[in-house]
């Protein structure tokens, strides 16, 4: 049985992390951030997410390439850590590239701004779907109509000016941590099923450099985590974003998931 955090991602962001944080520290010590017991929601960690999104939303094309791990819960109540890497290949608002590679699977999503393909390439196979025209609507409408989780998906809603933004119960600064060569603010967020922290660039463009995700309906509290490492300055051809089948590789059904 794999987790997975629920609910998908928050336009804004997500959720928020206090108790992970402050029980990592001896109980006598003050951790940054403590003080939001007065004020639970920092105007602060708030506009942080703000500027984030933003930024999110101007960028045209970008290539993304992410250190992920995810926490799989087995029948038994134990957490399996996997890992794995991710990347993907954007050009904004309909072009879309995505190549996850994990301990459990294989996977190349390929959205030309008509059609999805997902191409399983251990199982030579692969499958389409058609998409909205927009990589925001595929998100979606995967996740909502095929169970279909595309990777870093978070990425492109926090992008996205269209999805509803949960009730945020906890938002503060955390401190600061140096993430691939850059100085980063570490932020921690609570929402009603998740705790999440995020570590945005401290100078230049706000960009994300860390997400923690903690599922906090699940009694394990499993939790998924990405590192990510940036590059703005490309220019994809539309052909990287096309699928040509190799020789012995067999189109599938994508079935809808039952209502």
């Amino acid at each position: 049985m794999t987790s997975g955090v629920p609910r998908g991602a928050w336009g804004l962001a997500a959720a928020a992390i206090a108790a992970f944080v402050i029980a990592a520290a001896p109980a006598s010590a003050e951790m940054p951030g403590e003080s939001e017991a007065d004020v639970p929601v920092q105007k602060e960690a708030m506009d942080a997410l703000d500027r984030m999104a933003a930024h999110l939303r101007t960028l045209k094309q970008f290539r993304l390439t992410a250190a992920t791990t995810f926490d799989d819960i087995l029948d038994t109540g134990e957490l399996i850590e996997i890992t794995g890497e991710t990347t993907v290949e954007a050009r904004v608002p309909d072009r879309l590239k995505a190549h996850v590679v994990n301990d459990k699977q294989d996977r190349v999503y390929f959205y030309n701004g008509t059609t999805v393909t997902q191409y399983a390439p251990l199982l030579e196979v692969y499958s389409v779907f058609d998409a909205p025209d927009t990589i925001a609507g595929v998100v979606q409408e995967a996740e909502s109509k095929y169970g279909l989780r595309l990777p870093l998906a978070d990425i492109f809603l926090w992008g996205s000016d269209k999805v509803e933004e949960p009730p945020v119960e906890l938002a503060y600064f955390a401190g600061e941590t140096m993430i691939g060569g850059n100085l980063c603010d570490h932020y921690a967020y609570r929402v009603p099923w998740a705790d999440v922290q995020i570590w945005m660039r401290a100078s230049g463009d706000p960009l994300p450099c860390r997400l923690v995700v903690i599922d906090t309906d699940e009694e394990s509290r499993p939790q998924k985590a990405s590192t990510f490492v940036w590059d703005t300055d490309v220019d994809f051809p539309d052909s990287i974003f096309e699928f040509a089948p190799p020789p012995g590789v067999g189109e599938i059904e994508q079935e809808p998931v039952s209502e």
